[in-house]
């Protein structure tokens, strides 16, 4: 008995002891012992404790927060515990009561582990001492108390770092980063000091310096001297530019000013007259069609001709000229229009008309003219090929010039065809006539319709057929144009006007895209028509068209049992009726069920069989097939499996994106390569490249990179992609621009403040060719963009985001790898690659090189390389072209070749 006793108190002992052994593996006294300090002995603890609800679960993430947090633990990383931290912060189970009694009983909250794990953060990065460490723990979050603070850190590091290396472009950025800093006064002392330093002894290089960094310490020093070293250098260069620069910027130096007029005019002495300056006006008439031009010349009042070299081609005796081509100048004489011969002043077609816009010279052979309120058509001047009968306005849509050189007038129902002799062709009263004005097909025919039939005109002019359409024709972009010849009489008819078929037509159906297939129903019987001109038609015999060819293959109905052919009219596979659901078509695969596989087929028949799949989508979306197997999403591409069966859902593939679902989690994918993994609670595109306009960026006319706006674990990020390769993140908001040349500029902007944005550049092959630095970046042309800094002044970037001119201009408009058209203090001149001017002060540029001087009203040229060719002498310059120029001098006008 009392051995029985003393057996039952040990086993009571041992439970009670198994119960106190498992109450001291409760996760919630793991975390006590954390809080205590008691690290390692936490850690052992944990190890063996199973976790088995939610509340728990989220206990052993706390846990797992405050071990990275503690610096006993040897694996301390404050990093690691802040992402457990966001875990927990945003779970529901916060307010869970046995998480809740843990923390009141273990004296603390998540605040206080918030401020805790921040401080950490703020203590690695300091003993860390480098950039990365203040960025790793600034970027993962947007509320610490300590960014403040982290990012005076990072600022002081760059400082010094930008200190050491004396870099003029990173002491720029610095200062554009941080417009606030205690540094910031240094910074631009050392900026004025290195781009000081960096400076050509040139004058021009010191007056854009002060140009550029007017509060410099060094413009006092460079402006005491720079007047002696402009007078210098521009007798040490001896050309009219540097002479002009000189009296632009010390108009009141009197005695240099008149030294350097004189050099000027010494250096202009090679100048040659063309036409001596001695005419009331000239102006230039360029042929562009007989690509011949001449000048117009006006002396006492009258009008003649001197072809480009000067010489005289008819005497002055006309009142004015108009138009010219063809080799026909629409002249004035006697108060009259007409038209004559630039070659030697013979006339071509009477001077009859009472203004120069009731002539029109519409090609080589015809000239159209006014007569009352009529036009009508000359034959060169020789006879009259139309009588006028077109009212109104000469439009596009009441002439027509034919490919074969004839013409096409008419007005009110009227047509009028004339050959390229002017010999009439045509000459009808119909009740419609009209033509298009476009770049394709249909628009070189010419419609009619007389009571209730059509017909159609070739480009030649010549009629198609008979008018005896019943709907007007229209050409599609092969050349076939639709036609009806009674109720019961329709088909197709080439341009020569030949028929596809013409008879009985019940139904029809063009395939469209590249197949130029269309199907065809008679009767009870579908067939198909070849639009090319192989004319490989496929004859009636089908009873139903299921769908109509693409990529090579068609879906009929033959015999009860559904058909797949393909363009010669071959079976490639069929399939009874009541198994049509068995059957999947990704664009030129077809996937027929068969038991537990599918076999596939292309339009040249069976190529091969798959299995293991449960179901495969009816649609197809950029060559990939959505399907199903063992309950997981995955995809074939040509019919094999490009991505591995591990999802619960994937999008329908768009641009080559597919979005996949793990859970509650999201991913993406690029054809069959992991983009990003599935982590995130959102992934959502702003433009709308993964699921709108689904075939836009595949089509290489346009840049391909997106961008993406991610959520993990309630925390978004910006990602931008291209091709399905990672280009760069940010928790900056982004904007992109897309460029012609495919060219991508992307904003970065800071709490979503796109005023203060900085911009960089991808490159069509996804490398960033600039990072984030600019106010703004765009395009310029194929090779070059416009870069605007900081301080709003304009420089120009290259392909390779080489900034081959420096920031400098209010605007740039154009550059051609030497010179740069650009506006600076309101004037429009032309600069070098370092924004030195080629004018002088106060000078406007306008078309063609010519330029003004603002202070005398007085117009000079400069050529395509910057160099002035004719100064500021002038009171008009115009006719630019090859070397020569129409110019006003004394009151005269002259042509002078320089």
């Amino acid at each position: 008995m009392i051995m029985m006793k003393r057996v039952l108190i040990s086993l009571m002992l041992s439970i009670f002891t198994l119960s106190v052994a498992n109450a001291a593996s409760d996760i919630t006294d793991v975390i006590k012992a954390l809080r205590k300090g008691k690290v390692e002995s936490a850690l052992k603890t944990r190890s063996k404790i199973k976790i088995t609800s939610s509340p728990d679960q989220f206990l052993y993430q706390l846990s797992e927060c405050l071990a990275y947090n503690h610096k006993k633990n040897p694996k301390y990383n404050p990093l690691k515990a802040y992402d457990f931290y966001k875990r927990i912060s945003y779970s529901d189970y916060v307010t869970n009561q046995r998480v809740m009694n843990c923390m009141r009983e273990a004296e603390f909250n998540l605040e206080t582990v918030r401020m805790e794990v921040e401080a950490n953060l703020l203590e690695y990065a300091r003993s860390k001492k480098t950039v990365e460490a203040y960025d790793n723990i600034i970027k993962i979050c947007e509320s610490c108390s300590y960014l403040e603070e982290a990012n005076r850190g990072k600022e002081d590091l760059l400082f010094n770092k930008t200190l050491k290396g004396a870099n003029l472009r990173d002491v720029e950025k610095f200062i554009l980063d941080y417009p606030n800093s205690p540094n910031k006064e240094k910074a631009i002392n050392m900026r004025d000091s290195i781009a000081f330093a960096k400076l050509p002894k040139s004058a021009d290089a010191y007056a854009s310096y002060m140009e550029k960094y007017p509060n410099s310490k060094y413009t006092s020093e460079i402006q005491s001297g720079l007047l002696q070293m402009s007078y210098d250098e521009a007798k040490a260069n001896d050309n009219i530019n540097s002479y002009a620069k000189f009296i632009g910027l010390y108009p009141n130096e009197e005695k240099k000013v008149k030294e350097f007029e004189g050099k000027i005019e010494d250096l202009q002495k090679y100048l040659t007259w063309k036409v001596e300056p001695k005419y009331k006006n000239i102006r230039l008439a360029e042929d562009s069609i007989a690509k011949k031009s001449y000048y117009l010349v006006n002396d006492f009042g009258k009008w003649g001709i001197m072809d480009f070299t000067g010489k005289e081609l008819a005497a002055p005796s006309f009142d004015d000229f108009s138009d010219i081509a063809d080799s026909k100048l629409i002249a004035k004489k006697g108060g009259k229009w007409g038209v004559i011969n630039p070659t030697n002043g013979s006339t071509i077609l009477d001077f009859v008309a009472a203004s120069a816009s009731d002539i029109e010279i519409i090609s080589k052979n015809f000239i159209a003219f006014k007569q009352g309120n009529s036009w009508g058509l000359s034959y060169k001047g020789e006879k009259t090929a139309i009588q006028p009968f077109v009212s109104g306005s000469l439009t596009q849509f009441k002439y027509k010039v034919l490919r074969n050189g004839g013409v096409a007038m008419t007005d009110a129902g009227k047509l009028v065809i004339v050959d390229p002799e002017g010999n009439t062709k045509v000459d009808e009263k119909f009740d419609q006539v009209q033509w298009r004005n476009s770049d394709d097909i249909d628009s070189k025919y010419i419609k009619v319709r007389q009571g209730k039939k059509y017909g159609i005109y070739n480009p030649d002019g010549d009629l198609i057929g008979s008018i005896n359409h019943d709907m007007m024709p229209y050409y599609d972009q092969d050349g076939i144009a639709i036609i009806k010849t009674s109720p019961s009489t329709e088909g197709w008819m080439d341009t020569t006007g030949a028929f596809l078929y013409c008879a009985a037509l019940s139904e029809y159906k063009d395939c469209g895209g590249k197949e130029k297939m269309i199907a065809y129903k008679v009767g009870s019987h579908w067939g198909f028509l070849d639009k090319t001109p192989a004319r490989a038609n496929i004859k009636l015999q089908y009873e139903e068209l299921g769908e109509c060819f693409s990529e090579g293959i068609a879906k009929v109905k033959k015999a009860g049992k559904w058909v797949y052919i393909n363009r010669a009219g071959e079976e490639i596979v069929s399939v009874p009726e009541n198994q049509n659901d068995k059957v999947s078509r990704a664009g030129g695969i077809i996937y027929y069920a068969n038991g537990s596989s599918y076999d596939m087929y292309d339009k040249t028949g069976k190529i091969g069989t798959i299995s293991g799949f449960s179901s495969i989508d009816k649609e197809v979306s950029n060559g990939m097939l959505i399907v199903n197997k063992g309950g997981q999403a995955c995809a074939l591409q040509g019919g094999k499996e490009c991505v591995t069966p591990t999802y619960d859902d994937m999008t329908k593939y768009c641009n080559g994106y597919s979005v996949v679902t793990n859970g509650d989690k999201k991913g993406l994918l690029y054809y069959g390569q992991v983009v990003l993994e599935p982590k995130y609670e959102k992934i959502l595109d702003p433009n709308h490249a993964i699921d709108g306009d689904c075939e836009e960026l595949l089509s290489g006319k346009v840049s391909d990179v997106i961008l993406l706006n991610v959520f993990e674990n309630g925390v978004s990020s910006r990602i931008i992609v291209k091709a399905g390769k990672i280009i760069t993140t940010t928790k900056d908001e982004v904007r992109l621009k897309k460029f012609s040349n495919k060219y991508t500029a992307f904003e970065t902007a800071e709490m979503g403040i796109f005023n203060a944005a900085k911009t960089g550049l991808i490159s069509p092959d996804g490398k960033i060719v600039v990072e984030p630095y600019y106010r703004q970046i765009t395009e310029l042309s194929e090779n070059y963009f416009v870069c605007k800094d900081a301080n709003g002044k304009c420089g120009v970037l290259d392909k390779a985001g080489t900034e081959v001119v420096v920031p400098f201009a209010q605007s740039i408009t154009s550059f051609d790898g030497k010179v740069v058209e650009a506006e600076l203090n309101g004037d429009k001149m032309c600069f070098n690659k370092n924004g030195v001017p080629f004018l002088p002060k106060n000078s406007e540029l306008y078309e063609n090189g010519v330029f003004k001087n603002k202070k005398n009203n007085k117009f000079g040229l400069v050529d395509e390389k910057g160099y002035i060719k004719l100064y500021t002498n002038y009171g008009k310059i115009s006719g630019v072209k090859d070397k020569s120029a129409v110019v006003l001098k004394n009151d005269k006008y002259g042509v002078v070749k320089y």
